[in-house]
């Protein structure tokens, strides 16, 4: 769907958090919304009166609306590091879901990773957290991420999904065929 940004997090922190975090989204199968984002940080749902000027909610939250659904879990912990990691992934509105994956870091005292991209609006990175600050941040256009995360096939695919006629993919391809071979190498390394 145009403009839904794909957010991939990683949350790894106490057995205990891990399972709050994960009853918290499977329990919300709706997704989160500017209402009831509190209840990630196991506080109340607010009660909005007006709704109209969303500027807030995306500045504290990342975006309208967040669907997430556990991808994946470890509920074991870590012997060695008494962690335990719970990944979620969902789609938000226009932009990444960064303020949400920074409260969640502060408030489950975990480090969290955040990958995002959106085709639409030409975007894609990732940001690191650790109990609350950002210890690292990525971005570039969707194409260049997707070339450093899947390689040349990401990029390719993208044309080809953007395109959707072979022999038109193809004529694009050879135009840009110098720049995909200088792109290559450097990826092999």
């Amino acid at each position: 769907m145009a403009n839904y940004c794909l957010n991939y997090i990683e949350i790894t922190s106490s057995r205990e958090n891990v399972k709050k975090i994960k009853k918290i989204i499977e329990s919300n199968k709706e997704g989160f919304w500017s209402e009831n984002y509190p209840l990630l940080l196991e506080k109340p749902a607010l009660k909005l009166e007006n709704t109209d000027n969303l500027g807030d909610v995306y500045d504290e939250w990342g975006s309208k609306w967040f669907t997430p659904y556990v991808q994946d879990h470890h509920l074991e912990e870590d012997k060695e590091n008494n962690t335990s990691y719970v990944i979620l992934l969902g789609d938000s509105a226009w932009s990444p879901m960064i303020p949400l994956a920074e409260k969640l870091s502060e408030y489950y005292n975990a480090l969290v990773t955040i990958e995002y991209e959106e085709a639409g609006c030409d975007f894609g990175g990732s940001c690191y957290f650790s109990n609350g600050n950002l210890i690292t941040e990525e971005q570039y256009t969707y194409l260049e991420w997707q070339y450093i995360n899947n390689n040349f096939e990401g990029v390719l695919n993208h044309f080809q999904d953007t395109i959707g006629e072979e022999d038109t993919f193809l004529s694009i391809y050879f135009e840009y065929e110098d720049l995909f071979k200088k792109m290559e190498p450097e990826k092999r390394k």
